[in-house]
């Protein structure tokens, strides 16, 4: 279950260097204080429950109008100078509307976390993951108290990831109401908040803290659904509960494994951080060791890191002059008018190395494969060194990157970064799309929770059939 793990990490993260909370917005989702528990029984709610104002546990400082209006207009000003392609994805003219009627609308004083919740999707509305906004580096009030179960929704529908303390609650079971509001209601406010990490956090952010929740579940096989009550926790008894269901710990940079009595081997790479380097001799010693002559490297779950590191990968796997890009963008100067630098990207000759594999490449990519891990797979597939398999990365194939420190904006402390480069694929298409794999093997939901990997299981038949051009 892939993207398991990249929730819990992401509650690991913020949990270590966490958010400043402030006031939520105003919700539909009713709290309903209560002692936590332990057991659970399937009840049927008739009516929906009261609809008051969202709890907030903490106290919180509120920002003066002036401080918010003066960073919005610092941030703005400093992305247009720094970003190569701001408005790449929408017009500049609409970006300044939406922006006019954000500073109207900062006519009160309110907490760093409203603020963040008006300029955050502003910035996420121009489509560049690497730039954002983001609260500063703290811990939210142990009093805040977050929805417990672990959800992932697909379209208009919600389910189960884990079974994280309540075992009447199966994993797969979808999700149709909480507190008696539709979960389609729910997803429906949700995408204004794409840029938050996972549904607990986005739901916290929207409804605030709420003691207790009523759950409405429909459990796999059954035809009834039933009612359950579950209790808001802290970040941390969350984190506690996860840990322990899942046995959890960070995946390393690096695994490889064989099959026995075949020549296929698989190497996953779950990050180009600056510790992958050390792992890759022992690797590629032993891939040569068993004579492999597939080998399938799977980064589904790798999220990126640096681009040097992909360099030390790469040496691995061909002698054939490459370009990680056929063109980056930067900027120069203050004048927004200026057109960005042209820069040519530089070709790289991988050093001849006696472990350098000599079989056929397989690349299993994702929706959650990132930024150097797309540029990767862009290598691998505009040159033909290997054939990808998966489904479409989320974000595009030709992107902005190279970010920039976090600057802390000056009075409001809000935190942001900026893409300082934009890259284009090393076969020069520049369009919104991602990473498009050469076959498209889809991975549903249902197969993560009963442990089937079909991308896997596809390429490995694709190899045993002794035909692998699809």
């Amino acid at each position: 279950m892939i993207r398991k793990f990249l929730f819990v990490e992401s509650l690991i993260l913020l949990l270590v260097a966490c958010t400043t909370a402030g006031t939520p917005p105003q919700s539909t989702i009713s709290p309903s204080p209560s002692q936590e528990g332990s057991a659970l029984a399937g009840t049927q709610i008739t009516t929906p429950l009261p609809t008051p104002t969202p709890i907030l546990l903490g106290d919180y400082e509120l920002l003066s109008p002036e401080d918010m209006r003066a960073d919005l207009n610092e941030l703005f000003h400093t992305l247009e100078i720094t970003h190569p392609d701001l408005y790449a994805h929408r017009p500049k003219a609409e970006v300044d509307l939406e922006r006019q009627q954000i500073y109207a609308d900062l006519d009160q004083p309110m907490t760093l976390v409203s603020y963040y919740l008006k300029v955050a999707p502003l910035v996420a509305s121009l489509g560049d993951s690497h730039t954002e906004v983001f609260l500063p580096i703290d811990a939210i009030d142990t009093r805040e108290l977050f929805f417990p179960l672990l959800v992932e929704y697909q379209g208009q529908q919600a389910f189960i990831a884990a079974n994280i303390g309540y075992a009447d609650i199966q994993p797969g079971a979808e999700l149709l109401e909480i507190n008696g509001i539709p979960i389609s209601t729910i997803l429906n406010d949700l995408p204004s908040l794409s840029f938050f990490p996972n549904f607990t956090m986005s739901l916290w952010f929207l409804y605030g803290s709420i003691p207790e929740y009523q759950v409405e579940l429909l459990n796999p096989g059954a035809e009834i659904p039933a009612t359950y009550p579950v209790y808001g926790t802290t970040l941390e008894m969350l984190m506690q509960r996860m840990t322990e269901s899942f046995d959890y710990s960070p995946p390393e940079s690096l695994v490889y494994s064989t099959l026995p009595g075949e020549n296929i081997g698989i190497l996953t790479i779950n990050s180009f951080w600056s510790s992958l380097g050390q792992y890759l001799q022992p690797a590629f010693t032993q891939i040569q060791e068993d004579v492999v002559q597939h080998l399938i490297i799977d980064i589904r779950s790798n999220e990126g890191g640096m681009y040097d590191q992909v360099d030390l990968v790469m040496k691995y796997l061909t002698n054939q002059p490459y370009r990680r890009c056929s063109m980056r963008y930067v900027r120069y100067g203050v004048d927004i008018s200026a057109s960005p630098r042209e820069i040519e990207c530089d070709l790289i000759q991988p050093l001849d190395i006696p472990l350098r594999f000599q079989g056929k490449l397989y690349l299993l990519i994702g929706p959650d494969t990132y930024s150097a891990a797309i540029t990767f797979a862009t290598i691998l597939q505009d040159y033909n060194l290997a054939i990808l398999i998966g489904e479409e990365t989320t974000a595009p194939a030709s992107y902005c990157g190279y970010i920039s420190d976090p600057v802390a904006l000056p009075r409001t402390h809000l935190m942001y970064r900026c893409s300082v480069s934009c890259y284009v694929r090393p076969n020069g298409l520049y369009d919104d799309r991602g990473v498009i794999p050469d076959v498209v093997v889809e991975t549903t939901f249902q197969d993560r929770i009963d442990g089937v990997d079909p991308v896997l299981a596809y390429t490995l038949d694709l190899i045993r059939s002794d035909n692998p051009t699809p």
